[in-house]
């Protein structure tokens, strides 16, 4: 099957494909995109800093 040229806009931007995510143990991810990590996942659901950066970093185009 081809890929769309647009494959990689449609992505979506979250916590859970975004490789500033990084998972520190029994279930729990911290993003490292900002100056303080922060938990965004615990017990592999989202957090109430899920998406804290704000998605920033895929808005620039870095990742």
């Amino acid at each position: 099957m081809k890929k769309s040229k647009n494959a990689e806009e449609n992505k979506e931007a979250n916590c859970f494909n975004c490789d500033n995510c990084l998972y520190i143990g029994e279930g729990d991810y911290i993003c490292e995109a900002m100056e303080k990590p922060v938990i965004v996942i615990t017990e592999y659901q989202p957090y109430k800093y899920f998406n804290f950066c704000k998605k920033k970093k895929w808005e620039i185009g870095n990742l």
